[in-house]
């Protein structure tokens, strides 16, 4: 360190015993023989060398020996011997070799990089072969004996590499390629996922002798298995399902079979390049792209000859949640895909298409895949950074803090913004989901029925709401009761969702104002701590009428008024529930209801 320029080595632990390098010196007088009379010495790259540290250089992620650094090591003999190398000139028989090394890197952080080998260069005979090599399993120590007449061993390209196991992984197979310059066309395990560092996936590189290696799934379930067909044959009779055949449909017919599919990684996501055929064959004149289905041969619904299918069995991925085909380009418009199927793992997607002329691809043309262990999104905006092309619509998220493995389907909106908003859809529909302050007022409010004096104008409406905009919290649910963003409204004011009242009259029992909560179909209900309370009410004593809620906690419902009278959740907010989840927050579960 006094030194301008330090260098850096590599303590070994197991010790100088356990790290050496062997240049044997005896040769047999007869060299067919494994034992006998000796001759002169082979003296000219003899020498036995223990190294207690190895001088070491940085490569990246690599660590590069630098084999011929005796700084920390020991030499007996006339000559120094190189880290890792073997040899002799004892005999020319197989079997006989006396050189020997020894590594040993137990006690350090580093491990033989992967594409560490050793081979037998400078031999003689070339039928010799390295004895006893041995690798452990951990790719901490590696051993053999090499010799011929003469016959040594060393490291592939004389260059040691080391690695730490913790050190960067792959994302790419050009990454690989920087990595080891030396790696070719093969499967690697890549670790491709920006939001998921440690979720691997296996990957075919290709073209890795180029400056622009690409990345391929292949497809184990074969490519009888991975097809996409659009038909040649066209009826005469477009009206029939079978019949004579005119020309056939030349102009897109074909049949591609794929045994490996180019692949680009989007952050969480997957994309296929569905229009490369490097590792696909076609038949016919046309090449068809992935997911592709279509045909001219008939407009009759149900006649459909186009088909295809996709089968990721045996892979890491699935089709992402929104993948789903769409028919376009067809005649008649009324035509609709045939027998289209989706495994419920979303390994497994096949189809019949056409028309006069019809087709099916994945909607937008393009199919995403996803792996399983990758991040699940929590939010809209999750979703949009997973997937910027994300639009408005359905998707699955995990946005339980608690239980991260709870999935709940939910309506994202305004994607195309920076903050997109999430909505539960009520599949019950706005009529069964409506909060209404009434509008008539009696002129004598002691009474149930007779005239009316001037509407209560001020407070009253009915709104109906079709989606609920949702915050999440922990493992609840709060609605949005003043959101109208799919609601709509009669009347002068918009009434928040689960409110009720009315000025209709001052008698109990005789209220007007109604609500409905209905979550029927969703995967929610409502918070055990959920009730209604009376509220800005004339007369005090008056209460809720009718008050109502299922005992699955789906539906709830009452009516409320006075002079005037309103009726609401406690606190004026509501909260909601999925039953798979652990709330801690909502207490003993106790139905609470003021009536």
């Amino acid at each position: 360190m006094a030194s301008g320029s330090p260098k850096e080595f590599l303590t070994l632990p197991s010790g100088p015993d356990q790290n050496f390098a062997i240049v044997f010196a005896d040769r047999l007088a007869d060299g067919w023989r494994c034992t006998g009379a000796l001759q002169k010495p082979y003296g000219s790259r003899v020498g036995t060398t223990k190294f207690s540290k190895l001088r070491i250089k940085f490569e990246d992620s690599r660590v590069e020996v630098i084999r011929d650094d005796h700084t920390f090591s020991t030499s007996t003999g006339p000559n120094k011997v190189d880290y890792g190398h073997a040899g002799d000139c004892y005999s020319w028989k197989q079997g006989c070799a006396k050189g020997t090394f020894k590594v040993d890197l137990t006690g350090t952080e580093l491990v033989l990089a992967p594409d560490v080998q050793w081979v037998m260069e400078e031999r003689w005979p070339e039928s010799l072969t390295i004895n006893d090599m041995s690798i452990s399993k951990d790719r901490k120590i590696a051993s053999a004996r090499c010799g011929g007449w003469c016959g040594h061993c060393w490291p592939a390209d004389k260059k040691l590499f080391l690695m730490h196991p913790h050190c960067k992984k792959a994302a790419s197979c050009s990454e690989k390629k920087s990595l080891n310059p030396k790696y070719g066309d093969a499967e690697y395990t890549l670790y491709p996922f920006p939001t998921n560092k440690d979720v691997s996936l296996r990957v075919y590189c290709h073209d890795m002798a180029s400056g622009n290696p690409k990345e391929f799934l292949t497809l184990p379930s074969g490519p009888d298995q991975n097809y996409a067909i659009v038909f040649a044959d066209r009826l005469a009779d477009g009206w029939r399902c079978t019949g004579a055949l005119q020309d056939p449909y030349a102009s897109r017919a074909g049949t591609t079979k794929f045994s490996k599919l180019r692949i680009k990684f989007e952050n969480s996501r997957v994309e296929v390049i569905r229009d490369d055929y490097t590792f696909a064959k076609t038949t016919g004149p046309n090449e068809v792209d992935y997911g592709h289905a279509g045909d001219c041969y008939s407009w009759k619904q149900g006649c459909a000859k186009g088909t295809f299918k996709v089968d990721l069995t045996g892979t890491e991925l699935v089709l992402a949640p929104d993948v789903h085909w769409v028919m376009e380009e067809r005649w008649p418009e009324s035509l609709t895909i045939h027998d289209m199927s989706i495994s419920k793992d979303r390994k497994v997607a096949s189809a019949r298409c056409g028309g006069w002329c019809g087709h099916c691809w994945p909607a937008g043309k393009k199919m995403h895949l996803m792996h399983p262990q990758c991040h699940k999104a929590a939010s809209c905006s999750e979703v949009k950074s997973l997937n910027p092309e994300a639009d408005d619509g359905e998707y699955t998220l995990y946005p339980f803090a608690t239980d991260k493995d709870v999935s709940l389907r939910v309506y994202c909106h305004d994607m195309a913004s920076g903050s997109p908003k999430e909505f539960l859809t009520l599949p019950s529909g706005p009529d069964d989901n409506y909060a209404i302050v009434f509008a008539d007022r009696m002129a004598d409010g002691g009474r149930c029925t007779g005239a009316l004096q001037d509407p209560y104008a001020s407070r009253a409406g009915t709104t109906k709401f079709s989606k609920l905009r949702i915050k999440f919290e922990n493992c609840r649910v709060e609605v949005i009761r003043d959101d109208y963003t799919f609601a709509k409204t009669t009347g002068p004011n918009e009434v928040d969702y689960g409110h009720a009242g009315d000025c209709y009259s001052w008698k109990q029992g005789c209220a007007k104002g109604t609500f409905k909560v209905d979550l029927t179909g969703t995967e929610l209900v409502l918070a055990p701590d959920v009730h209604w309370v009376m509220e800005e009410r004339w007369p005090e004593s008056l209460t809720i009428n009718d008050m109502f809620i299922s005992k699955d906690r789906k539906v709830a419902s009452a009516r409320c008024g006075g002079w005037c009278g309103h009726c609401w959740p406690a606190g004026k907010t509501m909260h909601l529930l999925h039953p798979q989840c652990d709330d801690k927050e909502s207490g003993s579960g106790v139905v609470h209801a003021e009536l």
